[in-house]
């Protein structure tokens, strides 16, 4: 029998995103239940009113949980992950740039084995957004000694075991970059598959605010690989 899958989605103040994502999801309901394969929203500190109402309508394989107080994007995986009886995790944005259905195909190719962990590439892109992926996976890529290249391709899915093994992990969205960064130290066997990224179909990033932002969250990464990189992960997971 397959293992029981979760995929986390953090949501914040989306409701269209989010209802697009359910209509998805249960084009292909019973595919989904008889895998195993349940999605729990995560409404994560949205002060719409109506996020929280919209998930007392959802059913099985789709859940919501709240959260009062928003705790970042990783941070709100990992309160998800704490509280999940699935022995695998998964995550992605739920901000339909990734369709929901292709999980099923990405867990229908894998092995379930121990130390896998499933980080997807992104295809199909603009090309503004393929050099800014190219060249800041570059720069982690030389800083980190590892293969960082598109630390932001989701959706990503390992063991429940080994997403809460991972000592102090970013909340924000570094936690993309730090988990691929563990799964590297740790010589864990990182699958790559690549999948079609679309654009935001509704509203507008939380975070992507221009050069800026983007700017922002570079600098913040390459000061979290520093920290990292004096961490002794091998040991602290052992």
């Amino acid at each position: 029998m397959l293992p029981k899958v979760e995929i986390i989605v953090p949501i914040y103040n989306d409701l269209d995103s989010a209802r697009e994502l359910v209509l998805l999801i249960n084009q292909r309901k019973d595919e989904f239940q008889k895998k195993q394969i349940s999605f729990l929203l995560v409404d994560n500190g949205s002060t719409d009113a109506r996020i929280g109402e919209f998930g007392t309508t959802l059913d099985s394989p789709i859940f919501m949980e709240r959260i009062e107080q928003n705790l970042g994007f990783g941070g709100g995986i990992l309160k998800a992950a704490k509280g999940s009886r699935a022995e695998w995790i998964g995550w992605m944005p739920g901000n339909l740039k990734v369709n929901p259905l292709i999980i099923l195909d990405l867990l229908g190719h894998f092995r379930f084995e121990a130390g896998d962990v499933i980080k997807c590439k992104r295809i199909g892109r603009k090309i503004g957004g393929r050099i800014k992926t190219f060249t800041m996976g570059f720069v982690q890529s030389i800083y980190a000694g590892k293969n960082m290249m598109d630390t932001g391709g989701t959706p990503t899915i390992c063991e429940r075991r080994i997403l809460l093994s991972m000592p102090n992990p970013p909340t924000s969205v570094v936690f993309e970059s730090f988990v691929l960064y563990y799964a590297r130290t740790l010589n864990l066997n990182v699958i790559r598959p690549k999948i079609p990224y679309g654009e935001r179909k509704y509203g507008d990033s939380h975070w992507q605010k221009g050069l800026k932002s983007e700017f922002k969250l570079a600098q913040e990464i390459l000061s979290q690989l520093k920290v990292w990189k004096a961490f002794d992960f091998e040991n602290q997971s052992s």
